[in-house]
């Protein structure tokens, strides 16, 4: 999978997270508790029956960017305090054009997924 994908996902998150941290100490709010770093490790070390396809890792992508905007959208849209909306809004602008890039790799790597045509019942068949 193309190599800039994943950095530019990981520089994003992390100046998200930053500026949310930062917003909420600022605000007075403990940060809550966060998991541990996972390790580095190299690909050439998963065993291939393990490791996720191309095709996998695009489509879970797909889905994981789908739920971070519908999140982003809400948290916008439910926010009372306009600094706050306004960092989500911004946030969701960000997710929209990682999604359009996403989109254009994923349409280049033949891996979007065409749902089956819908046939409604009690068409005629040909």
């Amino acid at each position: 999978m193309n190599q800039r994908l994943p950095c530019m996902l990981d520089i994003k998150c992390e100046v998200q997270t930053m500026r949310l941290s930062e917003f909420l100490i600022k605000e007075g709010i403990p940060l809550p508790p966060t998991s541990e770093p996972k390790p580095k490790s190299e690909h050439y070390d998963i065993p291939l029956g393990i490791k996720l396809t191309d095709d996998e890792i695009a489509n879970v992508l797909s889905l994981k960017t789908v739920s971070t905007v519908i999140s982003c959208a809400s948290a916008a849209s439910a926010s009372i305090r306009t600094d706050v909306g306004v960092m989500f809004t911004h946030f969701l602008s960000e997710k929209l054009k990682y999604s359009s890039f996403l989109k254009t790799l994923t349409r280049k790597g033949g891996w979007i997924k065409v749902p089956p045509y819908y046939i409604p019942n009690g068409l005629p068949q040909q």
